[in-house]
């Protein structure tokens, strides 16, 4: 079954990263959280550091998304329909589909590589977020991690992606672990 990543639906928070492109040239890297149908989530554009979020359904059958795109003053910029392509044991591993401008007037193709499953979360049987313990122990865990600026040169091209100067700043997973809609997840 290629679902078989997936729980029933509603039974389970799952949240994802890609890395991928929008258009031929323009890298993206995408976080999406699924909650039974619901997909919300966001994206940045390497290049400039922009982030979108974005918000929408899954298919009943799992195969596809739609979602709506909003800029970062929360306007209605774009939508995207794609498909979500699974292996057994692999749920989404890759995203393909269009991103639409809100007036129509651009489209261009959506191609993701799930890097990563960030977190899985039982909705009915949450004895941890995460993996942990407490709160206390994915904080100490996350204290741990450095922005990439950080590390030493000693990466090369082919160890580490070339990343903007916004990007290599930061400390994604931090950012991504410490929204409010993560911090709920493991509450709800």
């Amino acid at each position: 079954m290629a679902n078989a990543q997936y729980d029933e639906v509603g039974t389970t928070n799952h949240m994802f990263y890609y890395s991928g492109h929008l258009g031929i040239t323009e890298k993206v890297e995408f976080n999406l959280q699924l909650n039974g149908p619901t997909v919300s989530g966001s994206y940045i554009i390497e290049r400039t550091g922009v982030l979108f979020t974005f918000s929408g359904r899954m298919a009943s059958d799992k195969s596809g998304i739609g979602l709506i795109i909003f800029d970062e003053e929360n306007q209605f910029i774009a939508t995207i329909e794609a498909k979500l392509i699974s292996e057994d044991n692999n749920f989404a591993k890759e995203i393909k589909g269009r991103w639409k401008s809100s007036d129509g007037k651009r489209q261009v193709n959506l191609n993701l590589k799930k890097i990563a499953e960030l977190a899985s979360v039982e909705k009915n049987d949450a004895p941890s977020l995460y993996g942990f313990a407490t709160q206390n122990d994915l904080d100490q865990l996350i204290a741990g991690f450095k922005p990439l600026g950080e590390y030493s040169d000693s990466f090369d091209d082919t160890e580490m992606p070339q990343t903007n100067l916004y990007a290599s700043k930061k400390c994604f997973l931090k950012e991504i672990i410490n929204t409010s809609e993560v911090k709920r997840l493991g509450r709800e």
